[in-house]
């Protein structure tokens, strides 16, 4: 009996262990969202996709047919923060999602001019090591 309860109380502490890694890794990306916002200045949106992302990140932007470094897309954000400064950003996490692997449906509006992507983020080490972007929508209408 004892032995039973060892094995049940040692399933429930790996399963809870899991769930407490999963949400850490959701938190990560729910924070990569906020770090793009509109109401981020330039100095500090770098500053936090910097802590976000791995030193050997890869951003994939498969519409555009590229891959950035991790020095090249915070570069881009000097780009990025004009384009989003009248806008929103809007998401939602996949609730398939996994402690190495978050999908997230963004919605981007640019002051009018939205657009709806799948983000699929890989992580290792509470860092965002790949994101891979793909438009699923040239609007946010099924958001």
């Amino acid at each position: 009996m004892n032995r039973l309860i060892l094995v049940g109380l040692a399933v429930f502490v790996a399963s809870a262990a899991h769930a407490e890694n999963k949400a850490m890794s959701v938190g990560l990306v729910n924070a990569w969202y906020a770090a793009l916002s509109p109401a981020n200045d330039l100095p500090k949106m770098q500053t936090e996709i910097t802590a976000l992302l791995s030193d050997k990140a890869i951003i994939e932007l498969k519409d555009l047919d590229t891959m950035q470094t991790k020095a090249e897309f915070v570069e881009s954000l000097e780009g990025w923060s004009s384009a989003i400064k009248d806008g929103y950003i809007a998401h939602k996490i996949d609730a398939d999602s996994t402690m190495e692997s978050v999908t997230a449906v963004a919605c981007y509006d640019f002051g009018g001019n939205a657009l709806m992507t799948r983000e699929i983020f890989d992580i290792a080490d509470m860092r965002i090591t790949k994101s891979v972007q793909e438009t699923i929508a040239e609007r946010c209408d099924d958001f």
